[in-house]
């Protein structure tokens, strides 16, 4: 776990080196790191499994390194909760994401990438992060802004900005 999380951290070091802005850590979509938070992907017995915060430690340590690598202001992070792909399967996302949300924030992260699966949710985690959030909204049909921002010219979830 610890080669990996340093792994992690070098491939940074090097897209910073090559000319990149930044990087987006990938915990969305059944990924490794997605992996380890989802219940049934991540059967570990160790400190990097079964409770909640077991779930979320290797991203958020995976986050911390790449974070002291190449600098917060650089590093964000791409989250799914509760969408079942490739096989992974979160029938509560809420306690594990407001968990691992509290990290990236507490570290400053320069942005959380929500890839949206219940309004309610991001509502819950915009709260607990304090940076930039980016939101790939689920919606019914086209994507307008009254179907993200409603008729009162407020975001359903909250009254804090959004990139989109």
């Amino acid at each position: 776990m610890r080669g990996t999380r340093e792994s992690c951290a070098q491939a940074a070091r090097n897209a910073i080196e090559a000319g990149f802005d930044g990087v987006e850590l990938h915990a969305a979509y059944g990924y490794l790191l997605h992996q380890f938070l989802a219940p049934n992907a991540n059967l570990r017995t160790d400190e990097w499994g079964g409770s909640v915060e077991g779930r979320v430690r290797f991203a958020a340590e995976v986050a911390a390194a790449v974070s002291e690598a190449i600098g917060a202001q650089r590093t964000g992070i791409r989250i799914s909760p509760g969408t079942g792909y490739n096989g992974v399967e979160e029938p509560d996302p809420g306690p594990t994401y407001v968990h691992l949300v509290r990290r990236p924030s507490e570290i400053g992260l320069a942005y959380l990438h929500v890839v949206e699966n219940s309004r309610d949710l991001t509502g819950i985690l915009r709260k607990e992060f304090s940076g930039t959030l980016i939101l790939n909204p689920a919606t019914d049909g086209f994507t307008s802004a009254e179907n993200l921002w409603g008729s009162t010219g407020h975001w359903h979830a909250c009254d804090a900005s959004c990139m989109i």
